[in-house]
């Protein structure tokens, strides 16, 4: 424990001894925030991690139980505020969770927190869709209850929490994803706690420093191609400014040079004529003063430095890293060979059936860093499950490839998908309802594929935690819920799993800038490989 890390427990720890008749009881102490999924997944947690049943008292709320030392548990417990036996301690991820403000409000709050905190540390290094809490994720690793040596899997990993909270957690973790910004962010978000603190302080007066010499050749990073598309999408100034930040980025190099490129990518919405709030690429014409790019680029830098510095000042350096394999997560047992049986545990959330646009929504970032030539993004697209975009030849050539493999998938998804061509293949509907019905069966196709390679991945009897949201269509002017966890609960045993249970969760409010393209509720379902 370093001495940042004592200094908090000694201020929110509170004497407070819990006596019974039979002796001392160890105790933990609830968040008192939590939603009713939240405190389910509390008391899993806990009684994992004690290996016994608990006295719960929801009226303080405490849980009790007969338990020596609970260190390991400071150090693990996620929806917990304080545990102890006649001093009550804050774990470490209340404490992790008080730096989301940066270091002067850790040090000078005189009580815990009151209210959810899901963007400490890393956790708010670039806006994600659907980005997972790492509170959830956390209580899952506890609630499995795995060996020391156990290796976790994200065959999903969109923007890394599972990876970030693995290695957090005291194991190695995978990951894959084919969106090459998705790729960027998980590694930064491992890669970047085991930066020296010094390298991170002194960083924004470097990068300062570089800019204001001017002393770099511009550099050959877009096509003539990609730099005709991005100048319809900026100012001209705007771009300027761009090119600017994004030279001198380059200049740097590793793991430092991917977290300035991350910053930049995360204030490209705000600079760039793409509407901010819209999870689709659309134009919205603004007005720009030279210089703000730089402005809010050294803004998201220092903020995002704030946060991991205080992080760092009360968390361990992991001994555990992450491999992260840019590929479709069908592919994954080919780019991972040698880790082919090793999995323990995964926790993933599949993309929704055809709801977001996952690679057209970060497409000017794409670019703009240098990640992926605009004249790829449609082979990238339709290789991704989820994806909506289909020409009529390739909508025909799926709805074919449907009809000749419908036996392999449930009877369940077969009736949706037939319900939904009932309605969409009827003469007069839009190209995007038409498309639905060949879209879902390939979504469902994909996502069985994916479902079998990620059981090649695991151990005998390994679990996996697939949170799933549900979404909804119109048909014939009436709403029609596509109940995607139940109909991937039955797809999963296709796929050769075993179905243990569903578990309800409610979307919890954040500050999540695509939060309007979500569906109403998600399920964890919960899985077991035979």
């Amino acid at each position: 424990m370093n001495k940042f890390q004592s200094e908090l427990k000694k201020k929110f720890s509170e004497i407070k001894p819990l006596l019974v008749s039979q002796g001392q009881l160890a105790v933990a102490e609830l968040k008192p925030y939590l939603q009713p999924f939240e405190e389910a997944l509390a008391i899993d947690e806990l009684k994992a991690l004690v290996g016994q049943d608990l006295n719960i008292d929801f009226e303080f709320p405490y849980a009790s139980f007969e338990l020596n030392d609970v260190s390991h548990l400071e150090k693990k417990l996620a929806y917990w505020q304080r545990v102890g036996i006649q001093e009550l301690i804050p774990t470490d991820q209340v404490l992790r969770e008080l730096t989301q403000n940066g270091k002067e409000e850790t040090f000078n709050k005189s009580s815990l927190h009151k209210a959810r905190r899901l963007r400490y540390g890393v956790h708010n290094l670039h806006e994600y869709r659907g980005k997972f809490f790492p509170q959830l994720v956390k209580s899952l690793i506890n609630k499995s209850n795995l060996d020391k040596n156990a290796k976790v899997l994200d065959p999903m990993c969109g923007s890394g929490t599972t990876l970030v909270e693995a290695q957090e957690a005291g194991f190695d973790s995978i990951g894959a994803d084919l969106n090459p910004l998705s790729i960027l962010i998980s590694n930064t978000k491992c890669r970047l706690i085991h930066v020296e603190m010094k390298e991170l302080q002194d960083l924004t007066t470097e990068v300062r420093e570089r800019l204001e010499s001017g002393c770099f050749p511009k550099i050959e990073l877009w096509s003539d191609a990609d730099l005709k598309y991005l100048s319809s999408w900026f100012d001209d100034l705007a771009f300027e400014d761009v090119e600017k930040i994004i030279t001198v980025i380059y200049s740097f190099e590793g793991i430092i040079k991917d977290f300035l490129l991350v910053c930049l990518s995360n204030i490209i919405r705000a600079v760039s004529y793409q509407k901010e709030s819209d999870l689709r690429v659309r134009k919205e014409i603004k007005s720009y003063d030279k210089g703000y790019a730089i402005s809010l680029f050294f803004e998201q830098l220092q903020d995002q430095l704030d946060r991991v510095i205080a992080y760092k000042m009360v968390s361990e350096v992991p001994q555990h890293e992450s491999l992260i394999f840019p590929c479709n997560s069908i592919e994954l047992p080919i780019h991972a060979k040698e880790h082919v049986g090793t999995v323990d545990l995964i926790i993933t959330s599949p993309p929704y059936a055809t709801a977001l646009p996952y690679l057209d929504t970060d497409r000017l970032s794409l670019v703009v860093l240098g990640l992926l030539v605009r004249k790829e993004h449609k082979v990238y697209e339709a290789n991704m499950i989820g994806t909506r975009e289909v020409t009529e030849k390739q909508r025909r050539d799926l709805w074919d490839i449907y009809l000749a493999r419908q036996s392999e998938l449930p009877e369940s998804i077969n009736n949706v998908i037939e319900h939904v061509a009932k309605y969409n293949h009827s003469e007069g509907v839009g190209f995007r309802r038409r498309n639905l019905p060949a879209l879902l069966g390939k979504y469902f196709l994909s996502m069985l594929e994916a479902m079998k390679s990620a059981r090649k991945m695991m151990k005998p009897h390994g679990k996996a935690f697939y949170i799933v949201g549900n979404n909804s269509t119109s048909l014939n002017g009436e709403k029609f819920e596509i109940n995607t966890p139940e109909l991937l609960f039955d797809l999963a045993e296709f796929a050769g799993w075993r179905k243990v249970t569903m578990s309800s969760m409610e979307l919890l409010s954040s500050r999540d800038m695509f939060r309007a393209n979500r569906g109403t509720s998600e399920i964890i379902l919960e899985l077991e490989n035979q």
